[in-house]
Parts: structure tokens; C-alpha cells; sequence
């Protein structure tokens, strides 16, 4: 093979790579992290709440998400015998759209509400995993409830802070440009080395 040839096939396929990563990776994979919360006050000990997030692209205002939740640090034990625990999402922040062509959609329950249940082995509580979207782009709040406590609900702001609707489109107008990019670059690669070659011959 000319050593033309094997130019083109190695540019084009860097090119490829490069599409691949910068795009194909993202619409196929989902968004999957996490954010701790400390929360003091409560008990004696600090309180550390993990939220689990997975979602399209970003995390953001209408996007489906699904969650789940660890709590780190309680004070209880498996001999100890404990009323339910529980987190609870503010009403007015929620959208309840149900999009039934969303295989998270019908995989997990749609819900404003956790129950965190206790893994004695890992030694924190945990939740199932639900699904929900939010509402608006501001800062989200939770209510924690532990009903073994007296004062058994506490506010917990500031959670996390979604981006706002119009993300989506600017990711997908972005991924198009990259795209158009591409194609422009890899057009560009065969011109010249048809030129190249012609000048060759």
C-alpha cells in the first residue's frame, strides 16, 4: 500500500475515534455520579447523605433521573430496633410527566419519596431506586425524616441545583456542529489526498 493510501486510512480513522468519544460515547452512555451532602444537627454525628444520580447528558429540568440514595453515619445498629427513615422531595419542584416510551420510566417506580432502608453489612441505609424529574432550575430541597427521633422531619437545602430546559438543545446543537465538523474534516482528508496522489502520478 502507497504510503499515501495509508495516510488517508490513518487520518480518516483518527477522525473516527475523535466521533466516536466526542459524540457517539455520550448519547449511549448515561450520565452516572454522585453528590454528598453533610448534614449536622440532626444527630450527634455529622449525617452524610450520597445521592446516586442517572440521567441523559446532564442533570437538568424535565430530563428523566433516576436516584437513589445512601445514608452514611446513623446512629443505629442491627440489635436496635428503628421506625422508618425516610427523604421526601418538595411537591412544587417535581414534575410528574410519565413518558411510558422510556425503558428507565417503566423499569423504576415514579415517585417524591424514599424509604431507606438498612444494609447491616455495608453499615448504612440505602433506598431503591426511583425515577423523577424536576420542575424548575433552582436549588432543590429535601425533607429528611427519621421517626425514631422527636423532632422527626428536618429541611435539607440546596441538595443539588439542575440546569435549566434549554440544555438540551444546546448540547444537541453542539453535537451537530462537532458532527458537521467531522464530516468537513474527513472530506477535507480525501481531497488532499486525491490531490496528493494526482500530483504522485
Amino acid at each position: 500500500m502507497h504510503k499515501v493510501d495509508i495516510g488517508l486510512l490513518v487520518g480518516l480513522f483518527l477522525i473516527l475515534i475523535i466521533g466516536v468519544i466526542l459524540i457517539l460515547i455520550p448519547i449511549i452512555d448515561s450520565l452516572n455520579v454522585e453528590t454528598v451532602s453533610k448534614i449536622s444537627g440532626i444527630y450527634e454525628e455529622p449525617l452524610f447523605l450520597t445521592f446516586h444520580w442517572i440521567t441523559d447528558d446532564e442533570i437538568q429540568v424535565g430530563k428523566l433521573i433516576t436516584l437513589d440514595i445512601q445514608a452514611h453515619n446513623l446512629p443505629y445498629t442491627k440489635n436496635m430496633t428503628s421506625n422508618n427513615i425516610e427523604i421526601n422531595f418538595i411537591e412544587n419542584q417535581i414534575n410528574y410527566w410519565y413518558d411510558q416510551q422510556d425503558f428507565r420510566q417503566n423499569k423504576y417506580s415514579q415517585s417524591d419519596t424514599v424509604m431507606l432502608h438498612p444494609d447491616w453489612e455495608k453499615n448504612v441505609f440505602k433506598s431503591d431506586k426511583i425515577n423523577l424529574r424536576f420542575i424548575s432550575p433552582e436549588n432543590i430541597s429535601i425533607q429528611y425524616c427519621d421517626y425514631n427521633l422527636k423532632i422527626q422531619c428536618h429541611d435539607v437545602p440546596n441538595i443539588i441545583h439542575p440546569a435549566p430546559y434549554d440544555l438540551a438543545n444546546r448540547i444537541d446543537s453542539n453535537r451537530i456542529v462537532m458532527m458537521l465538523t467531522l464530516i468537513t474534516a474527513s472530506l477535507s482528508t480525501i481531497i488532499v489526498w486525491s490531490r496528493l496522489k494526482d500530483t504522485k502520478y
